[in-house]
């Protein structure tokens, strides 16, 4: 993982599972400097507008006027390619323990090393 932050990988590929339905995901994702943004991308005009969305109340016509404005700067910008897959598929060898497959939480497959 140290790798991706230091932006030192050929690919990443990471998905985020069929439960996460409410926007506020793509933040950590693409906002500067958040979890999960290994493109290392930063707009601190998309990362305003998704701090004023993320403290109006949840479900509010204001609030999803917020998250358009801010989805529209990252069509533009386009920091990350989302893909959309109607079916969640995991698989791992017979020879694997312990894996558990949740389609409602996050999956990563991490490629590094250039």
């Amino acid at each position: 993982m140290d790798e991706f932050k230091k932006g030192e990988r050929d690919i990443y590929y990471g998905s985020i599972g069929n439960g996460r339905k409410a926007p506020q995901w793509s933040f950590d994702v693409v906002g500067t400097k958040r979890t999960h943004n290994y493109s290392q991308y930063s707009n601190p005009v998309f990362d305003g507008i998704m701090q004023e969305a993320l403290e109006i109340v949840e479900d509010s016509p204001e609030r999803n006027a917020k998250f358009k404005e801010a989805f529209e700067i990252i069509l533009d910008d386009c920091p990350i390619i989302c893909v959309h897959a109607p079916h969640v598929v995991n698989a791992c060898r017979s020879d694997v323990i312990n894996f558990h497959a949740y389609p409602s939480i996050v999956t990563y497959l991490r490629v590094s090393k250039k």
